[in-house]
Protein backbone atom coordinates (compact mmCIF):
# COMPACT_ATOMS: atom_id res chain seq x y z
CA UNK A 1 0.00 0.00 0.00
CA UNK A 2 0.85 3.44 -0.74
CA UNK A 3 0.11 6.67 1.17
CA UNK A 4 -0.89 10.10 -0.66
CA UNK A 5 -1.86 13.05 0.84
CA UNK A 6 -3.82 15.99 -1.10
CA UNK A 7 -4.25 19.46 -1.21
CA UNK A 8 -6.42 19.49 1.02
CA UNK A 9 -4.13 17.45 3.53
CA UNK A 10 -6.41 13.89 3.10
CA UNK A 11 -4.85 11.08 3.49
CA UNK A 12 -5.40 8.77 0.30
CA UNK A 13 -4.13 4.87 0.39
CA UNK A 14 -3.97 2.83 -3.17
CA UNK A 15 -1.93 -0.22 -4.10
CA UNK A 16 0.47 0.29 -6.72
CA UNK A 17 0.13 -2.43 -9.46
CA UNK A 18 2.13 -2.68 -12.89
CA UNK A 19 -0.51 -2.20 -15.59
CA UNK A 20 -1.02 -5.32 -16.89
CA UNK A 21 -0.13 -7.73 -13.91
CA UNK A 22 -2.45 -9.92 -12.52
CA UNK A 23 -3.65 -9.83 -9.00
CA UNK A 24 -6.15 -12.31 -7.42
CA UNK A 25 -7.40 -13.56 -10.79
CA UNK A 26 -7.86 -10.13 -12.06
CA UNK A 27 -5.58 -7.81 -14.42
CA UNK A 28 -4.72 -4.53 -13.15
CA UNK A 29 -5.04 -1.23 -14.92
CA UNK A 30 -3.58 2.05 -13.59
CA UNK A 31 -5.36 4.69 -13.39
CA UNK A 32 -3.72 8.42 -13.35
CA UNK A 33 -5.30 11.10 -11.78
CA UNK A 34 -4.18 14.84 -11.88
CA UNK A 35 -0.98 15.70 -12.81
CA UNK A 36 0.30 12.31 -13.62
CA UNK A 37 -2.66 11.86 -16.05
CA UNK A 38 -0.84 12.28 -19.59
CA UNK A 39 -4.50 14.16 -20.72
CA UNK A 40 -4.12 16.56 -17.71
CA UNK A 41 -3.92 20.41 -18.80
CA UNK A 42 -3.34 22.67 -15.58
CA UNK A 43 -5.91 25.42 -15.90
CA UNK A 44 -3.41 27.53 -14.01
CA UNK A 45 -0.75 27.28 -16.49
CA UNK A 46 -0.81 29.31 -19.82
CA UNK A 47 -0.84 26.79 -22.98
CA UNK A 48 0.70 27.85 -25.72
CA UNK A 49 -1.01 29.01 -28.47
CA UNK A 50 -1.04 27.17 -31.63
CA UNK A 51 -1.36 28.71 -35.19
CA UNK A 52 -4.64 28.18 -36.83
CA UNK A 53 -4.07 25.15 -39.99
CA UNK A 54 -4.80 27.28 -43.27
CA UNK A 55 -7.60 26.29 -44.70
CA UNK A 56 -7.87 25.05 -48.14
CA UNK A 57 -10.40 26.56 -50.43
CA UNK A 58 -12.60 23.53 -51.82
CA UNK A 59 -12.09 22.19 -55.47
CA UNK A 60 -14.47 22.73 -57.96
CA UNK A 61 -16.89 20.06 -58.62
CA UNK A 62 -17.44 18.98 -62.09
CA UNK A 63 -19.68 17.23 -63.85
CA UNK A 64 -18.95 13.71 -65.66
CA UNK A 65 -18.15 14.28 -69.14
CA UNK A 66 -20.66 12.22 -71.34
CA UNK A 67 -20.33 8.97 -72.72
CA UNK A 68 -20.72 7.32 -75.93
CA UNK A 69 -23.65 5.57 -74.67
CA UNK A 70 -25.82 8.77 -73.31
CA UNK A 71 -25.43 11.81 -75.58
CA UNK A 72 -28.25 13.76 -75.80
CA UNK A 73 -29.30 13.86 -79.23
CA UNK A 74 -29.53 17.72 -80.76
CA UNK A 75 -33.26 17.35 -81.86
CA UNK A 76 -34.25 16.88 -78.17
CA UNK A 77 -32.16 19.78 -76.68
CA UNK A 78 -34.26 22.57 -75.73
CA UNK A 79 -33.71 26.57 -75.54
CA UNK A 80 -34.97 28.35 -72.15
CA UNK A 81 -35.47 31.83 -71.12
CA UNK A 82 -37.62 33.31 -68.27
CA UNK A 83 -40.37 36.21 -68.82
CA UNK A 84 -40.98 38.15 -65.35
CA UNK A 85 -44.62 38.40 -64.94
CA UNK A 86 -44.43 42.74 -63.63
CA UNK A 87 -47.66 42.87 -64.71
CA UNK A 88 -49.29 39.99 -62.84
CA UNK A 89 -50.37 37.94 -65.81
CA UNK A 90 -50.39 35.16 -63.32
CA UNK A 91 -49.81 32.36 -66.32
CA UNK A 92 -47.83 32.58 -69.74
CA UNK A 93 -48.22 31.01 -73.03
CA UNK A 94 -45.32 30.33 -75.32
CA UNK A 95 -46.62 30.07 -79.31
CA UNK A 96 -43.88 29.61 -81.43
CA UNK A 97 -43.50 29.11 -85.01
CA UNK A 98 -40.46 27.92 -87.64
CA UNK A 99 -38.97 29.50 -90.51
CA UNK A 100 -41.86 28.51 -92.90
CA UNK A 101 -44.51 30.49 -90.76
CA UNK A 102 -45.79 27.00 -89.15
CA UNK A 103 -46.96 26.68 -86.40
CA UNK A 104 -45.09 24.25 -83.69
CA UNK A 105 -46.48 23.68 -80.49
CA UNK A 106 -49.78 24.24 -81.34
CA UNK A 107 -52.34 26.42 -82.24
CA UNK A 108 -52.90 30.19 -80.34
CA UNK A 109 -52.45 30.53 -77.54
CA UNK A 110 -49.71 28.28 -77.84
CA UNK A 111 -48.25 25.69 -75.11
CA UNK A 112 -49.09 26.67 -71.38
CA UNK A 113 -45.64 27.24 -69.36
CA UNK A 114 -46.62 26.18 -65.48
CA UNK A 115 -42.79 25.71 -64.45
CA UNK A 116 -42.04 29.30 -62.76
CA UNK A 117 -39.24 30.49 -60.38
CA UNK A 118 -39.24 33.82 -57.79
CA UNK A 119 -36.65 36.22 -58.36
CA UNK A 120 -35.10 38.61 -55.91
CA UNK A 121 -37.64 41.22 -55.99
CA UNK A 122 -40.65 38.80 -55.02
CA UNK A 123 -41.59 38.92 -58.71
CA UNK A 124 -42.73 35.30 -60.80
CA UNK A 125 -40.84 34.49 -63.58
CA UNK A 126 -42.43 31.86 -65.97
CA UNK A 127 -39.52 29.10 -67.39
CA UNK A 128 -40.20 29.75 -71.18
CA UNK A 129 -39.65 26.18 -73.26
CA UNK A 130 -38.67 27.43 -77.05
CA UNK A 131 -39.58 24.29 -79.20
CA UNK A 132 -36.99 22.95 -81.32
CA UNK A 133 -36.98 24.53 -84.56
CA UNK A 134 -38.67 27.65 -83.66
CA UNK A 135 -37.09 30.85 -85.14
CA UNK A 136 -39.61 33.12 -83.17
CA UNK A 137 -41.79 33.42 -80.06
CA UNK A 138 -44.91 34.93 -78.83
CA UNK A 139 -45.68 35.12 -74.98
CA UNK A 140 -48.70 35.77 -73.60
CA UNK A 141 -51.20 35.24 -71.19
CA UNK A 142 -54.17 33.12 -73.08
CA UNK A 143 -56.24 36.22 -72.37
CA UNK A 144 -55.22 39.07 -74.83
CA UNK A 145 -52.27 40.41 -73.42
CA UNK A 146 -49.15 39.82 -75.52
CA UNK A 147 -45.75 40.24 -75.86
CA UNK A 148 -44.12 41.26 -79.44
CA UNK A 149 -42.36 39.01 -81.27
CA UNK A 150 -39.45 37.59 -79.36
CA UNK A 151 -36.66 35.97 -81.81
CA UNK A 152 -33.48 36.28 -80.15
CA UNK A 153 -33.35 33.05 -77.75
CA UNK A 154 -29.86 33.86 -76.47
CA UNK A 155 -30.33 36.04 -73.42
CA UNK A 156 -31.49 34.96 -69.34
CA UNK A 157 -34.71 36.16 -69.78
CA UNK A 158 -37.09 39.47 -70.52
CA UNK A 159 -39.00 41.73 -68.99
CA UNK A 160 -41.62 44.33 -69.80
CA UNK A 161 -42.04 48.09 -68.71
CA UNK A 162 -45.46 48.58 -70.12
CA UNK A 163 -44.78 50.24 -73.47
CA UNK A 164 -46.34 48.74 -76.60
CA UNK A 165 -46.01 48.61 -80.09
CA UNK A 166 -48.29 50.12 -82.52
CA UNK A 167 -50.58 46.34 -82.16
CA UNK A 168 -50.71 47.45 -78.68
CA UNK A 169 -48.11 44.27 -77.50
CA UNK A 170 -45.53 44.52 -74.86
CA UNK A 171 -42.28 45.58 -75.73
CA UNK A 172 -39.84 43.37 -74.06
CA UNK A 173 -36.28 44.26 -72.94
CA UNK A 174 -33.96 40.99 -72.54
CA UNK A 175 -31.26 40.99 -69.46
CA UNK A 176 -28.90 38.26 -68.80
Amino acid sequence: MVELQTKNGQVIMYSKFVDGQTFNGTTQTSIYAGKYNPDFVNPDTPQPITDPQPVTDPQPVTDPEPTETDPIPTEYEEKTFLLTDNFGWGSAYVYAWDADGNAINGEWPGAAQAETTTNDYGETQFICYVPEGAVGVILNNGNGAQTEDITDFTHAGYWMDGSKNDLGHFLVTAWD
